[in-house]
């Protein structure tokens, strides 16, 4: 009776060759890691964003919370909530932004994620903000949630650039997070003992 098996019919030792290239790969992609500070990040309500169904566009409508970081280039994933809407966290990321010293503009894709009582949806935000010179940032947005028009006023504030501490060294790859001395310690330690 033939057997269906989900490998090909490659010898162990073929396998195990292939796994140890694999695994080979993978450690050298460690070394080439770098620990780095967000150069920008901001927290933002657009308020009246998602809608529970069946709400009219005149109710008020909950808001959604998100917090954005970038590293140079590259933005992070956008987190966010909407507690007046569902329990859940909602996912989301920058597709384009431009941002100059007075003005932030930006295109938001959300995942809004469903809870227990509460289905969740997708939304597309469209985000033109003022930057003042304190960090505040006012405007409006709009957008679609679930393919239904949505616009409102959009608040916030950009966070202060976080600085590492003096003599902060930041955890190097293949080094454990909780350990009780660190690698550069070792030279300090056997001087002592």
């Amino acid at each position: 009776m033939p057997t269906t098996r989900f490998l090909p019919q490659i010898p162990f030792f073929g396998r195990l060759i292939a796994l140890c290239a694999a695994l080979l790969l993978a450690t050298s992609a460690l070394a080439e890691l770098k620990y780095e500070l967000p150069d920008f990040q901001m927290e933002l309500a657009l308020q009246g964003a998602v809608f529970n169904f069946g709400q009219s566009a005149s109710d008020q409508r909950p808001s959604l919370l998100i917090d954005a970081s970038r590293y140079g280039d590259r933005w992070d994933r956008v987190w966010g909530v909407a507690r007046n809407f569902n329990v859940a966290i909602h996912a989301g990321r920058i597709e384009a932004a431009t941002i100059t010293d007075d003005a932030i503009e930006m295109t938001l894709l959300m995942k809004i994620e469903p809870d227990a009582w509460i289905p969740g949806g997708r939304g597309t935000y469209h985000i033109h903000l003022k930057r003042s010179a304190d960090g505040t940032l006012e405007g409006t947005f709009d957008g679609t949630f679930n393919n239904a028009s949505v616009s409102g006023r959009a608040i916030g504030r950009v966070q202060p650039t976080p600085t590492p501490m003096d003599g902060y060294q930041p955890i190097q790859p293949r080094e454990h997070p909780r350990i009780l001395f660190r690698k550069n310690d070792l030279a300090q330690i056997r001087q002592r003992a």
